[in-house]
């Protein structure tokens, strides 16, 4: 679904309201950063790297057998000139009542998430894909087992609405933890070189972002909501369109009380790597702010007119 958005050449378009109402205009600024959707990631944690041993040479000679070469064991790859080893790869991982089943990125990974996600058997009638299918499954069986609320858990079938509820949850949780200023929470939604761009051309990296979320005030009269325009899936990457709106009511410095409302469209990137789907990059086009009922402000990223 797209949007066309118009706007004139000064992008920002001041309304001339009540004086009441602009004066505390700069005031709710303060809380926009907020607001503004990072439409929910874990980074991979570094190996430890072992401190090593530094062993003295010996003042003395030791005795010993003086080895020229070490014996090759049988099977093992030894290199020769001009050999390519092939780059690492990064491995999908999809989640199992918290196990995570690693396979190559590609087509089959979308079909064994499917048949996950209905607790079914849906092959496919392509060996190498049902093959993984089979054995997703028999871990998820053993889950059933161990756990009736994982068992018992909707299913989601495959057809047009599949992806939207894989993302319509992505969402969810990623407005919890903001909502929460939970440092943990939006990590384990956010992909490690996830990039945020505004309306304004301005881009946050995942440093940057998450330290200013978690140190604002947590706002109990924010209701959010986020609704999902289209989804383009390739392989291992998902393009998603989205709205997000945001009422909360404030309060003015002479006690009157202030209605406040955030409409953001953007288009999000998601990339599945280990552990599910991870925001990767989110474009904030469009942004509306309403005081009172009254358009305070409108702005268009240029590349989006």
């Amino acid at each position: 679904m797209a949007m066309e958005v118009r706007a004139d050449n000064n992008h920002w378009r001041i309304a001339r309201w009540p004086a009441r109402v602009v004066r505390f205009t700069g005031l709710l600024s303060i809380v926009l950063s907020a607001l503004l959707p990072i439409a929910g990631v874990a980074q991979d944690t570094p190996c430890p790297t072992g401190t090593p041993h530094l062993i003295s040479a010996p003042s003395l000679p030791v005795r010993g057998p003086m080895v020229r070469s070490t014996p090759i064991p049988p099977g093992a790859m030894v290199p020769t000139p001009g050999t390519e080893f092939p780059q690492h790869e990064h491995l999908v991982g999809i989640v199992i009542a918290g196990f995570p089943f690693l396979m190559h990125p590609g087509p089959c990974a979308h079909r064994v998430e499917a048949a996950i996600l209905a607790h079914d058997d849906l092959f496919t009638g392509n060996m190498e894909c049902d093959v993984l299918i089979r054995q997703a499954r028999t871990i998820q069986r053993q889950k059933e087992r161990e756990d009736p609320c994982y068992a018992n858990e909707p299913r989601i079938r495959p057809g047009d609405d599949s992806w939207q509820s894989i993302f319509e949850r992505r969402y969810a949780a990623m407005r919890a933890a903001m909502a929460a200023r939970d440092e943990k929470a939006i990590g384990n939604i956010l992909a490690p070189d996830f990039v945020s761009e505004d309306a304004s051309g301005r881009k946050k990296d995942i440093e940057e972002m998450i330290p200013e979320v978690v140190a604002l005030p947590k706002d109990p009269q924010q209701i959010s909501q986020t609704s999902i325009l289209s989804i383009k899936v390739n392989d291992n990457t998902a393009v998603v369109n989205q709205r997000y709106d945001m009422k909360t009511t404030k309060s003015a410095p002479d006690g009157s009380k202030l209605d406040v409302e955030l409409i953001t469209v953007s288009t999000d990137t998601w990339t599945a790597l280990t552990g599910g789907w991870f925001l990767q990059r989110t474009v904030t086009n469009q942004l509306d702010y309403f005081v009172n009922g009254h358009h305070v402000a409108h702005r268009v990223r240029p590349s989006a007119q």
